[in-house]
């Protein structure tokens, strides 16, 4: 584009004046519907008759999307894997250090709990993520639930279609396959409140770039039922001291978003109040460093820390840095 004084028609003045300013932004704003035209085209061309978006989501059937995170191995996958369990073992470490035990909740990947609706086969990596990370878990008898031999155990579906994030009844049935470590002083009696049902729009959306011009080809918006956990105890003495709570949990956005209820549901499931240190945007590795660093120390009372840990993240590269003190064990892990 032309951008002169005398392609725009304006004087040194006037353009000191700032008329030349408006008339950038006006010519700017007004091939922005043509631009942002253009672009949803081309991604309508490429979603309809290529099966294809932009980098960053795959595409499966009837309306499937898949982040291309569980399907494309990074440079040194491997090395980020070894890194990763280390970490892990490390950390269950620094936990029994403090008489605190560790339970780790796999997520398995979208693409492994619903191959059904792709075509893709993942790198042969992340086909081997899930059972390499439970043979780990089993190996060192760091407590753990199967959470898709949970999921197997039941019907329908587990993810959104055009989320990376597993459903809120996903999510209560990983809850539940921790009930096991209900202990008899539990007793707080937990229940659920202000259930609603809205429309989600999936952040996989965001990949195909068909908004606002060719949303009809869009998939359908999707139903997500939110609600909240309270305690059920009416007769709690509004003056009396509350005990801290003595479970923690450290996770990705799986845990740390409302929407889907992790929280909450393993408040039902363990009968007791839980603290919520998982945060989005870090992956399971960087929040967990974080909780033992800053928060574990002022946590006298803590007997119980639930990891969630989505397997797409472990080929994933992050900070090498280990919980202190690293006992020995933890540096001669092997796979």
């Amino acid at each position: 584009m032309n951008t002169s004084l005398s392609a725009l028609d304006v004087t040194a003045q006037e353009a000191v004046q700032g008329k030349a300013a408006q008339t950038l932004e006006s010519r700017f704003e007004s091939a922005l519907p043509i631009r942002e035209l253009g672009v949803n085209f081309w991604s309508a061309l490429r979603y309809v008759l290529f099966n294809s978006g932009d980098n960053g989501v795959v595409i499966g059937d009837n309306g499937w999307l898949f982040t291309a995170e569980e399907f494309y191995a990074p440079a040194n996958a491997a090395d980020n894997v070894a890194a990763n369990i280390k970490t892990i073992a490390a950390v269950s470490d620094a936990l029994a250090l403090r008489n605190v035990e560790l339970v780790v909740v796999p997520v398995p990947s979208k693409a492994r709990i619903h191959a059904d609706k792709i075509q893709q086969d993942p790198d042969a990596i992340h086909r081997s993520l899930y059972d390499t990370l439970l043979r780990f878990l089993e190996g060192q008898q760091i407590a753990h639930i199967d959470t898709a031999a949970t999921f197997g155990s039941g019907n329908g579906d587990y993810f959104f279609k055009t989320d990376t994030h597993w459903l809120p009844e996903a999510a209560a049935l990983a809850a539940s396959g921790l009930s096991y470590l209900k202990t008899k002083e539990s007793g707080n009696g937990f229940t659920i409140t202000n259930v609603s049902h809205t429309e989600h729009r999936g952040d996989l959306l965001n990949f195909i770039s068909l908004e606002p011009w060719f949303s009809d080809l869009s998939p359908a918006p999707e139903s997500l039922i939110t609600y909240e956990v309270v305690s059920s105890d009416s007769e709690m003495d509004l003056f009396a001291e509350i005990p801290a709570p003595e479970v923690a949990l450290v996770g990705t956005s799986y845990s740390a978003n409302s929407k889907w209820n992790f929280e909450g549901a393993l408040k039902l499931a363990l009968d007791e109040d839980v603290m919520n240190f998982a945060t989005e945007g870090e992956g399971p590795i960087v929040p967990m460093l974080d909780f033992i660093d800053r928060y574990l120390p002022e946590l006298p009372e803590l007997r119980l820390v639930v990891w969630e840990i989505p397997e797409r993240y472990l080929a994933q590269p992050y900070p090498s840095r280990l919980p202190q003190p690293i006992p020995s064990l933890a540096l001669n892990t092997s796979l």
